[in-house]
């Protein structure tokens, strides 16, 4: 709800405020060091979840690499995984690495990154890791955009 007293319409003061005042890019250092935040809070969960499972079905550790085990075990880990990401990305647009780091995903257009756009940047940035991080590789070479920014339509920028 917003007061309107006369003059300017709202939509068109909020179009010039945008316009005005676009949110900074988060460095690429930033984004690294969230990354690495994020990734160590989900390898220590990911360990649980092993340790937890191998303890609870009362199997050995190295059963865990046969492929009947091993691909329900890794499957549920990466619906953990995109969980944690989709989940955090989509309620306040940071997980805890980009948190800890003062930076954000949004749109474009500097608007909340909804439900939809954060699982489409999510799915495009696992795809992105599987060859050796390829698609990571765009914002270092001056873009300042990895491909899932890109192609989901949104950018990472300082809060």
């Amino acid at each position: 709800m917003t007061l309107n007293f006369g003059g300017e319409d709202s939509a068109e003061v909020k179009k010039s405020l945008s316009a005005s005042q676009s949110l900074p890019l988060a460095t690429v250092s930033s984004r690294i060091i969230a990354t690495f935040i994020d990734v160590s809070i989900l390898f220590g969960l990911n360990v649980a979840v092993v340790l937890l499972t191998q303890r609870l079905a009362q199997v050995p550790i190295d059963l865990f690499t046969e492929f009947q085990l091993f691909l329900p075990l890794f499957a549920f880990l990466m619906l953990l995984d995109c969980g944690y990401v989709v989940a955090l990305t989509t309620l306040g647009g940071q997980t805890i690495g980009k948190m800890m780091m003062g930076i954000k995903v949004v749109r474009r257009d500097d608007g909340i990154a909804g439900f939809r756009t954060i699982v489409i940047r999510t799915a495009i940035a696992v795809v992105s890791v599987v060859p050796f991080g390829v698609g990571y590789l765009y914002a270092f070479v001056g873009k300042s955009h990895a491909v899932h920014d890109v192609l989901a339509n949104t950018k990472v920028v300082r809060r």
